[in-house]
């Protein structure tokens, strides 16, 4: 079921995000579908703030845990493929039920004109996700003998990892490398962390 475990503090921006009018909840629900669908970088978070003052007194903390409320809910959504209908029913049930009627009935219309577009793109998310590596393990072994061979005594590079698909299944993976595909798969990782340090 969707919106069953909030994060920590949702209930708080909730509130925030109920004592919004509603043309800049809309607003902000929008801001962070267009994130959550990477219409943009970032939710203009410190613009909203500023469109604020004088009609809300929310610290910008308290801001950025609203719009931090909101992108779970709308990533729950996208993650279940909800119509409007399922959101509210979510909205107005389990651990969400701190929402007023208002906000319910602004976030269900943005829903309403958005989901499609938001659900599609969590599709071609899940079609083209390789998955996260969730651990890395490697050592450096001996092979002192085989079947084939009585005397070996060939190093050798045992890697042991796991990959998270997009649904968090892990998968487990195992493999042997010589000491030089090691070396050549150790520099190819020196250089994208130079290029990464490069990038930021």
């Amino acid at each position: 079921a969707m919106l069953e475990d909030v994060p920590q503090g949702y209930p708080e921006a909730v509130h925030v995000l109920n004592g919004l009018p509603q043309d800049l909840l809309a607003d902000l629900a929008n801001d962070v579908i267009d994130f959550l669908t990477y219409k943009c970088g970032a939710i203009p978070i410190q613009a909203f703030f500023q469109r604020l003052k004088g009609v809300n007194d929310s610290t910008f903390e308290q801001t950025q845990s609203a719009a931090q409320a909101l992108t779970f809910v709308f990533r729950e959504a996208m993650a279940k493929g909800a119509s409007a209908e399922e959101l509210v029913n979510a909205l107005r049930t389990a651990g969400a039920s701190v929402w007023t009627s208002q906000s319910i009935k602004v976030i269900s219309y943005v829903w309403g004109e958005r989901a499609a577009d938001a659900v599609s793109v969590q599709k071609a998310l899940n079609v083209l996700s390789i998955g996260q590596l969730v651990s890395f393990k490697w050592k450096l072994a001996v092979a002192v003998r085989s079947s084939t061979a009585k005397t070996l005594n060939r190093a050798y590079v045992a890697v042991e990892m796991v990959v998270a698909d997009a649904s968090s299944v892990e998968t487990p993976y195992a493999f042997e490398l010589s000491i030089p595909e090691f070396q050549n798969f150790a520099k190819q990782l020196r250089e994208m962390s130079n290029v990464l340090e490069l990038s930021s």
